[in-house]
């Protein structure tokens, strides 16, 4: 059985908060089948939204985005550049909105001034580099 059969499947019918049912993959169904058909959950999430699955994590943004521009926003890639107040802001926004591929730079390490007002600075991160703590 290919992918998409399997995705078609194993999704349920969930209801979601407009009262309509909608055929959902969880999270956990998404790792494993990226395990069972050696890929990644990204392209087991564009196979499910290009096929009218929408994968659990994005369930909330169908008031937002279409599934074709959920779809859309996981092919994509943004780089950022500088993840101190704004840049970290950003990269918050970008993948939860689904972004697939972010591309993070920053030379600088997190340090006590930062706590207060970078949204990736907490305490045990002082001394960290940004890019690598924005990727993790």
């Amino acid at each position: 059985m290919d992918l998409l059969a399997t995705i078609e499947q194993i999704a349920l019918p969930k209801q979601m908060p407009d009262g309509s049912l909608e055929p959902i993959l969880a999270s956990e169904q998404v790792q494993r089948l990226a395990v069972r058909f050696n890929t990644d959950g990204r392209t087991v999430e564009i196979i499910a939204l290009e096929n009218g699955i929408i994968p659990e994590r994005y369930s909330r943004n169908l008031h937002t985005y279409t599934l074709v521009q959920q779809a859309r926003l996981l092919k994509s890639s943004v780089a950022v550049i500088g993840l101190g107040g704004l840049g970290g802001t950003v990269t918050e926004c970008l993948s939860r909105a689904g972004v697939g591929k972010l591309v993070l730079a920053d030379h600088d390490e997190f340090e006590d001034h930062n706590l207060n007002r970078q949204l990736l600075c907490t305490q045990d991160l002082i001394g960290s580099s940004k890019a690598q703590s924005a990727a993790e």
